[in-house]
């Protein structure tokens, strides 16, 4: 029941249903936990997915099914629901984690998409419907001791300036960055796109045998893989929901899925071996605690 067809959500997280239990956090057994491969930055956030698919039980309809692309947007029934939960390790000596925000988005039918943020309260019991977008600093403990980061909170509003009809408004969720192996409860380790296809979540586009020519972004940490790939990986999950054709700037285009010398990255955003005359590196390097006076151009 999280968000009716007119758009609104109920003013407290245990009130959505997405949980069965707010103190272990125990999804709704509709959603199904996902992870990517390239994580999009968020203030440092530890994040916890899940995606509910609207069907009736199998055999299921083509309606109930996502509409697979190797290499594009992928199609998402009306009603689908997708739970994005963030928690900040507070304390890295111990590993204590506070709950920040639950975000859940709804497709409605013939209507846009519609995203909603439930902050923690201070007893990290339940979370509060956020009206107006706030941003907070958090002390965090470390071994060379204690620094601050912030955290903001969406309105709902805020959230279809990314999840925009040009972006495939469910985001993040793509091939390339599904194309990985993902830890289940059962314990079963899966390629989560085959796992999905043996759900029957995928529609007739998605053919099992051709997982392993799939594109496959990776973690900016892995270095197994070529700088490039990481690099490139990074700015598909950070910026490519607006730095896209027919994105709020189009100016370059940071999908995985476009090859580099057709992405005017080189010579426009970025300039090799000048850092300072780079656009890109100069956006991506303000922050809005440490420099207020350049907050509005941080990336």
């Amino acid at each position: 029941n999280a968000g009716s067809a007119a758009g609104t959500f109920p003013a407290l997280l245990s009130e959505t249903g997405v949980f069965t239990n707010l103190v272990t956090l125990t999804p709704h057994p509709a959603l199904v936990p996902f992870a990517v491969n390239a994580q999009l930055w968020s203030d440092n956030a530890v994040k916890t997915r899940w995606i509910a698919v609207p069907n009736d039980g199998a055999p299921y309809a083509a309606a109930e099914r996502i509409v697979f692309s190797a290499t594009g947007n992928w199609t998402f029934p009306e009603g689908t629901v997708t739970v994005k939960h963030f928690e900040l390790v507070v304390n890295e000596l111990t590993g204590q984690r506070k709950r920040l925000e639950t975000r859940v988005g709804v497709l409605r039918t013939g209507q846009p998409f519609a995203g909603a943020s439930y902050k923690w309260n201070a007893g990290q019991t339940d979370a509060n419907l956020v009206t107006a977008a706030v941003t907070e600093v958090n002390n965090v403990v470390t071994a060379s001791g204690t620094i601050q980061r912030s955290h903001t909170y969406p309105s709902q509003s805020n959230c279809t300036t990314c999840h925009r009809t040009s972006a495939g408004r469910v985001l993040g969720i793509r091939t390339h960055q599904l194309n990985g192996n993902y830890t289940y409860s059962s314990g079963a380790v899966q390629n989560q796109l085959h796992a999905w296809g043996q759900a029957g979540l995928f529609d007739s586009n998605f053919v099992a045998a051709n997982i392993p020519t799939y594109l496959r972004t990776v973690a900016i940490t892995d270095t197994t893989a070529s700088l490039e790939t990481r690099v490139r990986s990074y700015l598909e999950a950070n910026c490519s929901d607006c730095h896209h054709p027919g994105g709020a700037n189009n100016s370059w285009d940071a999908r995985f899925t476009t090859p580099l010398n057709m992405q005017n990255i080189v010579g426009n955003v970025v300039t090799p071996a000048d850092p300072d005359a780079s656009p890109l590196y100069r956006r991506m390097s303000f922050s809005a605690v440490d420099t207020p006076p350049t907050a509005n151009q941080m990336m």
